[in-house]
């Protein structure tokens, strides 16, 4: 007959056998130390993590609620929206994805490219009108803004729709500590209104700012800065794919070297090349052929390149306005000009302050800063001796020796944008 189970046939204080004692005192260990281990709380949060990473209850736990779908077009997807206190970053090419899976309740589009920062406003209004979005408010807060309009917008109901975009247009992309104060509140609002600030005024400082942070957590952070030199060709790559043309890539490294970084003439040539070559593929003589005559290449371009000391590019701009037959007298009037302004720009600060100086000349607060620049680069001895030698130059155009002309027009420019006026001369 077989033995007896113990604590099952054998009776209360029943003697264990030699052979079992070992066996039952092994699970006894385990048993206490599942017991403390319970209750350590480390453990406690490992089966708590565990419940919520698979969905299902922890053992001994409450059931892990999952989030629930919003309802309506622009409620906050699953996947889309974005997460409090995280820093959701989304580069331009990545924001049409995320606008396809709803609408987040803020959006910040900022950086220094205005065509990718245009671009991807307009995505997001467009995305707006696709999920009934149908009423826009524009607010354009310089530096006389009343910051309180924005606060009254999170309190006051649209009459025409449940559901408005209020745009905020901010060049400086500072919006002082009342701004701050009132972008953070309305990140933390409870508003059905999606908020859309654009700023084109911005650096890397500007992303660690409090408001920054605070709209941050709320929705999503789209950088538009400026395409590197060395980036360019597969941008320009990518985007002609995306228009449905393939070009090889010397077609657009010489696209690349001839916009210079333009953006905006990029997208002008390239909307160019896709009327010309609807659904096709295009080379080098192709994007040679079509760019010849472009406007990109004009003398006010050349300006900008010299006097901001980009030697290169300028003597690829003089090319490009020699290919295109741009009249010599207008490169060496308009170069004498600009010359001009800076000899009188170096004559009256002696006396007057900079700002005063801008007024008396008439020079546009867009040029303000170059021109400065190139003033105090250039010395006023310098700027007498090039415009002498554009005097020559205007002569040599008129005359014979046009050949001579390009030469010593790259020769000259090289020199002011290096600032040295030996390698004229030479």
């Amino acid at each position: 007959m077989a033995p007896a189970a113990v604590g099952d046939r054998a009776g209360a204080g029943a003697r264990v056998p030699d052979r079992l004692r070992g066996r039952l005192a092994t699970r006894e260990r385990r048993r206490r130390g599942r017991a403390r281990t319970r209750h350590d709380p480390a453990h406690a949060r490992l089966q708590l993590r565990r419940g919520r990473d698979s969905g299902r209850p922890a053992r001994g736990g409450i059931p892990a609620r999952r989030s629930r779908p919003g309802h309506g077009r622009a409620a906050h997807p699953p996947t889309g929206g974005a997460q409090r206190g995280r820093l959701v970053k989304l580069f331009p090419e990545k924001l049409p994805q995320r606008l396809r899976q709803g609408l987040d309740k803020v959006y910040l589009v900022a950086g220094q490219e205005p065509l990718l920062i245009e671009e991807a406003c307009d995505a997001i209004r467009s995305a707006a009108r696709e999920a009934d979005v149908s009423e826009r408010l524009v607010l354009e807060a310089d530096a006389r803004f009343d910051w309180g309009q924005l606060g009254s917008a999170t309190e006051t109901n649209s009459l025409f729709a449940t559901q408005r975009l209020v745009e905020v247009r901010m060049p400086s992309g500072k919006p002082g500590r009342e701004g701050g104060a009132v972008l953070r509140e309305w990140a933390q609002a409870a508003s059905d209104d999606i908020l859309l600030v654009k700023c084109d005024a911005w650096d890397m400082a500007s992303e660690k700012t409090a408001w920054v942070k605070a709209l941050d957590s709320a929705g999503v952070y789209v950088p538009c800065w400026k395409v590197k030199p060395q980036r360019l060709p597969q941008w320009i790559a990518q985007r002609l794919s995306s228009r449905g043309i393939r070009a090889d890539q010397s077609a657009c490294r010489f696209l690349a070297e001839r916009l210079e970084g333009n953006l905006l003439a990029a997208a002008q040539e390239i909307e160019r090349l896709v009327l010309l070559y609807p659904g096709g593929q295009v080379g080098l003589e192709e994007v040679r052929a079509a760019v010849a005559d472009s406007a990109r290449f004009d003398s006010f371009r050349l300006i900008e390149l010299v006097f901001a000391g980009q030697a290169g590019a300028a003597v690829r701009c003089i090319r490009g306005l020699r290919e295109a037959e741009t009249p010599m007298p207008l490169i060496v009037g308009a170069l004498a000009r600009e010359l001009q302004t800076i000899g009188n720009f170096q004559m009256l600060a002696r006396t007057h302050p900079a700002a005063q100086a801008f007024k008396m000349l008439g020079i546009w607060k867009s040029r303000q800063q170059p021109v400065a620049d190139a003033a105090r680069r250039l010395s006023p001895e310098v700027v007498r001796r090039t415009l002498a030698q554009l005097s020559d130059l205007d002569q040599l155009s008129k005359s014979s020796g046009r050949e001579m002309f390009w030469l010593r027009l790259e020769r000259l420019c090289v020199a002011l944008a290096t600032n040295r006026p030996e390698y004229c001369a030479a």
